[in-house]
């Protein structure tokens, strides 16, 4: 209840100061399209917020209040961050449409290079799309989904995605189905 408490108090002071002090929630602009974004991430963000059990939750709520805006001028960057992310022994980069194998731990060494096709049968770019641009990117912005891509197999313990248990891989025109 502890980080509940926090996470939707902070969340209702971005929502504030964002109504506050950002120019496209001014009157006089009239910026429909803000004042439509901001209705549809604040509530999501606070029903996000009620359920919040840990800090990596907390930080994960105020990220995807941050993404949703669409704005890259609003993120949420925490100063501390949980030091040792879980990771699935892979680094995927993105590479123009191509989610590649950039670097691995030793028993996937051979993969480097490869081409992510899917996880747990869902699409690289819908399962990047939404735990990556939800979270990490604004998915509009092409350098946002590059600059995000290592992250796409990294556990942060974000209690609002799962993280794959085995993904399907382009290895020399061949697919295999790797375990996570």
């Amino acid at each position: 209840l502890h980080w509940a408490t926090i996470t939707v108090h902070d969340v209702e002071g971005a929502y504030k100061l964002l109504q506050e002090n950002h120019p496209g929630a001014a009157p006089s602009l009239h910026d429909v399209t803000f004042e439509q974004t901001l209705a549809k991430a604040y509530p999501l963000a606070l029903s996000r917020a009620r359920s919040v059990s840990s800090y990596e939750g907390y930080i994960a709520t105020l990220a995807g209040f941050a993404t949703d805006m669409g704005d890259k001028h609003i993120w949420s960057r925490p100063t501390f961050v949980v030091a040792y992310p879980r990771w699935a022994g892979l680094i995927i980069s993105k590479r123009g449409a191509d989610w590649i194998v950039t670097d691995t731990d030793r028993p996937y060494i051979e993969l480097i290079g490869a081409s992510l096709v899917s996880c747990d049968g869902v699409p690289v770019t819908e399962l990047a799309r939404k735990n990556l641009g939800g979270f990490r990117a604004d998915w509009s912005v092409g350098a946002q989904q590059t600059q995000s891509a290592p992250w796409l197999l990294i556990d942060e313990a974000n209690p609002f995605i799962s993280r794959p248990n085995s993904c399907v891989i382009d290895h020399r025109s061949e697919e295999k189905t790797s375990e996570l």
